[in-house]
């Protein structure tokens, strides 16, 4: 073997000729590597053998090889022995190439008539099939796409090299011709004669009068309040039940010409109207009609509205996040309930939106009982009979025995009751967007609920409801900016009630929880859940409450707080409307929970008393800026002023466990004054007491400290929280900075990335011969 080096594209490439033994394997093979590496094709080898579906499979983990050309030792591994028979060439922005396979033979005669200028080029003759491979070179990223009697081979995907030989046959060279360039415009007109036509706009089923679509336009002025939105709707309507322009235009612009306006303070000329009724039909008609089976919300997007029971008791499941996402974004997207549907027609759909992955799952997927929730059809149709058009001829003569496409049912809703045991109360609306990944999916539920039904709930409810826990759902509500206000349950404390209060002594002794419970004196102040303190503010005269913590009361924005003014609308729907109003815009979404979803109604309960505002948290809205988000780079300088700065280094010398970082946080968060009246009480108390935590204990003294300052200035602002910052995790043991690393600062090093900057680092290698050519 000669191996020599040139540059192509910015990147080392080999240049290879071959001189390998041959055995058993034909001549063309070897050539054809050969002049396959010179024209800096990518090449991978095969498995071959007597199986021809499995021959074809990559020997190799061959991805990389889509981004690089294999190298001269590569070459002479896989194919320098001999008893490699088959290998593939990677089509692509690698090599350059696309190739359009052609599976069906009356199709290449087809082609061969319609393009005889683009079959100039080189063509290999298929060893199963006996058809055609017609090789183009392309400039420029082409998508590999199929399409009925064939594939179009491009980026991500490769053929198998002329001179292979698979299953006994062999992949002969039809013509010799080199490899001829095609343009973007050549590729488009061959894509747009292979590529299946759209289907036509589907026709009006059964024939509506004049008169309903003119009386639905007067329910949506009289519902609206506006004209023109009315005109919009009804010859939305219209188009998507498949009438033209001129029949929208006969049966609506007089009907808006001469319609009164709702207010009456504005008289227009007929002609005026008129043609305002023209320009928005027309305006109408702009968009294609919508896609059937299909509903839409006020801003003409599509929605789903599967039953919320179905989705919770999918959540459930460990694939139900997959099958709703598949399922709703078939819907979405046209398909059906009943309809006939396949892997690769949901995969082509779905793109972009449902991963390969995600589909495949659900439609794996069962119920308890062992059926599987994608049915298959009692009578399979065939593939060029399903209403897609997008899906692959694969019967015997054109895919030469290969597996048929597995068909299924899209399940509908009453299916999905029946078998998952739910009862459907209510859905919320759920866009293409919300589908695109589960973490979207279960967002969208619930802002939806939140924002339909604010209320009291319990955290554990809604974490159900979703199939996450408590810590999830914690995030959730931060990511959607919920904003939460806890709720007490108040029981005040007397001396004859005082016994429902532990003591210290059997707090430990029987391990009593306390979380979410404290002593509420009638300052204000909080205190720990103990008898012994009880009882001393008892004696001292003051008023003290056993406060216990129940759950919190949720709600998503500020909009749902409000209650929006209706306009004045008919009581009922004109009965002839009934079936030609498939768009709803005021439609009430149900109340809905599960029957293990039951929020329980909230007792008297009392307000946290010692923050203000509908959550303890700062909502998104009131703080743009918080020390919490603050720069860590920001209290890691010193303070602009020199007597916090220097507090603060007091309090950084005083308690160990407490950063300067840190304890510049807190003195910028409970002032100056604050956490000097905090340093002092800490000072007595660690002379007095044994402290256990020095940190949380001058964290806890700094808030009281502030609290009491506003509150003997008469202001009842809630005291701010103290977010300290994380330690820094430990780097791994033996890690050098490269800017404290010796070898990367000497003049050696630097020279070489100067020379071959870009490169491989050749310091992993330390021989000589690893840094010449």
């Amino acid at each position: 073997m000669i191996a020599q080096k040139t540059s192509i594209r910015n990147r080392q490439i080999p240049q290879v000729r071959l001189n390998l033994p041959v055995y058993g394997r034909s001549t063309v093979f070897d050539s054809q590597i050969a002049a396959w590496n010179q024209q800096r094709f990518s090449l991978i080898p095969l498995v071959g053998g007597a199986d021809s579906r499995v021959g074809k499979r990559p020997a190799i983990r061959w991805q990389p090889f889509t981004r690089r050309l294999p190298s001269s030792t590569e070459l002479e591994t896989w194919f320098g022995a001999g008893d490699r028979l088959a290998y593939g060439v990677v089509c692509g922005m690698v090599s350059g190439l696309v190739v359009l396979d052609l599976d069906d033979l009356q199709l290449a005669h087809r082609f061969a008539r319609q393009f005889p200028h683009l079959i100039q080029t080189f063509t290999v003759q298929s060893g199963v099939r006996g058809t055609p491979h017609l090789y183009w070179r392309a400039n420029f990223p082409v998508r590999t796409r199929s399409f009925p009697g064939g594939d179009l081979k491009a980026d991500g995907s490769y053929v198998v090299g002329p001179g292979s030989q698979i299953a006994g046959r062999e992949w002969q060279v039809l013509c010799h011709q080199p490899v001829r360039p095609i343009s973007r415009e050549e590729l488009d007109a061959v894509l747009t004669y292979l590529m299946p036509p759209a289907q036509p706009d589907p026709e009006p089923v059964t024939p509506v009068a004049n008169a309903d679509f003119a009386a639905l336009y007067g329910y949506y002025v009289d519902r609206l309040q506006s004209r023109n939105e009315a005109l919009f709707r009804v010859a939305c309507l219209m188009r998507d039940r498949g009438f033209t322009l001129d029949a929208v235009i006969d049966r609506l612009a007089e009907v808006h010409a001469c319609q009164v306006s709702p207010s009456g303070a504005v008289t227009e000329a007929f002609s005026q109207r008129y043609g305002e009724a023209l320009r928005t039909i027309r305006s109408v008609f702009t968009r294609p009609a919508r896609r059937q089976h299909v509903a839409y919300n006020n801003d003409q997007q599509p929605v789903s509205r599967y039953p919320n029971a179905v989705r919770e008791a999918l959540l459930l499941r460990r694939d139900g996040a997959a099958i709703a996402r598949t399922i709703e974004a078939a819907r979405l997207m046209g398909i059906g309930a009943g309809a006939v549907i396949t892997e690769p027609m949901l995969c082509r759909l779905l793109k972009g939106i449902i991963s390969r992955e995600t589909i495949r799952k659900a439609l794996a997927a069962c119920y308890e009982d062992g059926q599987p929730v994608f049915c298959p059809p009692e009578n399979p149709r065939a593939v060029a009979e399903i209403p897609d058009g997008m899906v692959r001829q694969n019967n015997a003569i054109l895919s030469g025995g290969q597996k048929q496409t597995r068909q299924f049912i899209l399940p509908d809703a009453a299916t999905l009751c029946r078998k998952l045991g739910v009862r459907a109360k209510g859905s919320d609306p759920i866009t293409l967007d919300d589908v695109r990944s589960s973490r979207l999916y279960r967002l969208a539920l619930h802002q939806a609920l939140l924002r339909r039904r604010p209320g009291t709930y319990a955290q554990a409810l809604l974490a159900s409801r979703l199939g996450l826990s408590s810590r999830s759902v914690r995030r959730y509500n931060e990511a959607l900016g919920v904003q939460s206000q806890p709720t007490y349950h108040e029981t005040p404390l007397l001396w004859i009630n005082l016994d429902t209060v532990p003591s210290a002594g059997d707090i430990d002794r029987f391990e009593i929880r306390t979380g979410g419970q404290f002593l509420l004196d009638d300052t204000g102040k909080r205190w720990p859940l103990k008898r012994e303190i009880a009882a001393q503010l008892l004696s001292r005269g003051h008023r003290v409450s056993h406060m216990r913590q129940g759950f919190s009361s949720y709600h998503c924005g500020d909009a749902v707080l409000k209650q929006a003014e209706q306009a004045a609308v008919p009581a009922s729907m004109p009965p002839a409307l009934a079936t030609i109003d498939s768009q709803p815009t005021a439609c009430p979404a149900a109340a809905h929970l599960t029957s293990h979803a039951a929020a329980p109604e909230p007792m008297q309960h009392r307000p946290n008393l010692t923050r203000e505002g509908p959550s303890g948290r700062r909502s998104p809205q009131q703080a743009v800026f918080t020390r919490k988000n603050a720069s860590k780079r920001r209290f890691r300088q010193p303070l602009p002023d020199s007597t916090a700065e220097r507090l603060a280094c007091r309090i950084h010398r005083l308690i160990d466990d407490m950063t300067l970082p840190n304890a510049r946080r807190l003195v910028d968060t409970y002032d100056a004054a604050s956490a000097e009246a905090a340093l002092r009480k800490f000072r007595w108390l660690k002379a007095h007491r044994h402290v256990t935590d020095e940190a949380g204990l001058i964290v806890t003294l700094a808030r009281t400290s502030w609290l009491a300052r506003k509150r003997r200035a008469a202001e009842l602002a809630p005291a701010p929280c103290f977010h300290a910052e994380p330690s820094r995790k430990r780097r791994a043991t033996g890690y050098v900075h490269p800017k404290r690393d010796s070898l990367r600062q000497s003049s050696t090093y630097r020279d070489w990335r100067a020379d071959f900057f870009g490169w491989d680092d050749p310091l992993a290698d330390t021989t000589t011969e690893a840094m010449a050519f």
